[in-house]
This record gives structure tokens, C-alpha cells and sequence, in this order.
């Protein structure tokens, strides 16, 4: 596989020259099972950019979380990958309906996720599914109790708009060096404009060190340091203002803040239907 601009692998990092060899390489582990999935079809991501996330998890070490599953597309591909390690994998996915999406819709994301897993023969112990989204208090309990003793050498993000809530979050939990891919660092929606903005401003900060770019907006990398104390609390009053602004993923991060004195349930099936069905609007809009 050739890259053209503006996709790329960085030659000074490790990372992306090893990503740089596994696409010139027709022959890697990972190329024919991508295929597949590319073929079924199971992933909006690229055929690049799966075979670049087998590679790192092939080559992880420690336990993999995913934010943003859809169908289980890169689950798969992870799954694969680690057969032999059979490293802790956590997948976090909102169990969603997507019935009009124009290239794999679905009734329940999670439902489908589970399916396609045990359809390809890669369900077993140690992938673990957490449906509810990645901010939630439950969730975040249960993946520290399925990491109890591990750290996260892998994070295969590609959720909403809110990347900065994620590795914050999750930054107690990353090990250090973490490998990071993030998704639609670029793309036409309107969520990739926050996404690109926390990217870059984490690369300035050097909290992020970039190792490769690949289609179709996928950003790959590494993380440098944990953010500091200052820099969260700077990033949560930008919530704030985010939120005030209009800006829907951050209302909805707020909204469930201002509930966590009252030990909120999870999220309803309702509710959830209910963002999403506003996100899809606001992003056709080009978000903010």
C-alpha cells in the first residue's frame, strides 16, 4: 500500500516506520484478515488503518480498550490479533440503533458487535463489553476493575467529539509510552473539528507524539506524558464553556456531571437514542 499526501508515516519514530513496513508488507499477518472484514463490510475505518491497529496489537503487551466499536469491525481485527497473547481487551460501545446509516446500519450496536465476534470465531475470555458510554461512572468502575493489576498499552479511539474527556479520564490508566490511534482527526463532520483541535493542542503540550497519519483521517501515536493537574482543570472549564456555547457533547458530558451527587443509573436506551438522534442533526450542521 502506497501512502499519497496528506497521509503518511513519521521516519523518525519507531512506530510509524513499523507501520510504514506492514503497509509496504502484502504479506503481513494482518492483511488477509483485513480484507475480510473490509469485504463483509464490518468497519467504516480504512483497510490501512486496520491493518495498522493489528499491528500494534499484535505488538501490545498490555491490555487494549477500545472507545467507539460501532459493529466490531476494529474488535475484530483486534481480537485477531492478540489470539496468541490473548492480552485483556475492553471494549466500550453505546448499544445504539443506526437504521438508516448509509453504509452498515444496524438495530443495536452492541447486539451486532456481539454477533459478528461469534461469527468469526474470535469470542473468549479476556474481551470484555461495557455498553454504556465511556464517560459514565459505572463504566469507568468496571474498567477498573476488568485493568485490576493492568495498564492500557493501546487505546483504538473513535467515538464522538470529546477526545480530550477520554484521555483524560482514562490517563490513570495508561501506561506509560501508550500507544494511541484516534480517529477522524480529520474528516467531514462536524465532530472532527474538536478532535483535530485537542490533538494538536496535546501534540503542542507534548502530552502526544505523533507516529503516522493514514485514510481516512486516522490519526496514530504515542503518549508522551500524563496531562497535569493545571491542564485538566483548564480543559474542564473549557467544558463548560463548550457546553454553553451549544456545543451537544459536551452538554451531554455536563448534564451527567451536574447528576453524579445523586449517583446516576445509567443512561437509558432512550436517552441514548435520543442524543444520538440530536448529534446526527447537529453534525449534519458541521457542528461547532
Amino acid at each position: 500500500m502506497d501512502l499519497t499526501a496528506p497521509f503518511h508515516t513519521r521516519r523518525i519514530s519507531g512506530m510509524g516506520r513499523a507501520i510504514r513496513n506492514c503497509l509496504a508488507d502484502d504479506d503481513d499477518p494482518g492483511a488477509g484478515f483485513v480484507a475480510a472484514i473490509r469485504a463483509r463490510p464490518m468497519s467504516m475505518l480504512s483497510a490501512e488503518t486496520l491493518r495498522a491497529i493489528h499491528l500494534l496489537s499484535r505488538s501490545c503487551q498490555d491490555a487494549i480498550v477500545e472507545i467507539g466499536a460501532y459493529v466490531g469491525g476494529a474488535t475484530a481485527v483486534i481480537l485477531h490479533a492478540t489470539q496468541a497473547r490473548r492480552n485483556l481487551v475492553v471494549t466500550i460501545e453505546e448499544p445504539v440503533a443506526h437504521p438508516t446509516h448509509p453504509q452498515i446500519p444496524t438495530q443495536d450496536t452492541v447486539s451486532d458487535l456481539h454477533a459478528n465476534i461469534r461469527s468469526l470465531g474470535l469470542a473468549r475470555e479476556g474481551h470484555h463489553v461495557i455498553p454504556g458510554a465511556s464517560f459514565e461512572a459505572w463504566v469507568l468502575g468496571t474498567l477498573h476493575h476488568r485493568l485490576l493489576g493492568q495498564r492500557i498499552g493501546l487505546l483504538v479511539w473513535d467515538a464522538d467529539a470529546c477526545i480530550d474527556r477520554d484521555l483524560i479520564l482514562l490517563a490513570p490508566w495508561l501506561a506509560p509510552g501508550a500507544m494511541v490511534v484516534i480517529d477522524d482527526y480529520v474528516a467531514g463532520e462536524g465532530k472532527s473539528v474538536r478532535v483535530s483541535t485537542v490533538v494538536d493542542d496535546f501534540m503542542r503540550r507534548g502530552i502526544l507524539e505523533p507516529s503516522a497519519y493514514l485514510p481516512w483521517g486516522t490519526w496514530f501515536g504515542r503518549l508522551r506524558r500524563p496531562p497535569t493537574a493545571a491542564e485538566i482543570a483548564a480543559y474542564r472549564t473549557e467544558w463548560q464553556h463548550l457546553a454553553a456555547s451549544g456545543h451537544v457533547y459536551y452538554q451531554r458530558l455536563t448534564d451527567y456531571e451536574r447528576r453524579l451527587p445523586d449517583i446516576p443509573p445509567p443512561l437509558t436506551a432512550e436517552e441514548r437514542q435520543s442524543f444520538w438522534a440530536s448529534a446526527v442533526a447537529w453534525g449534519q450542521g458541521k457542528g461547532r
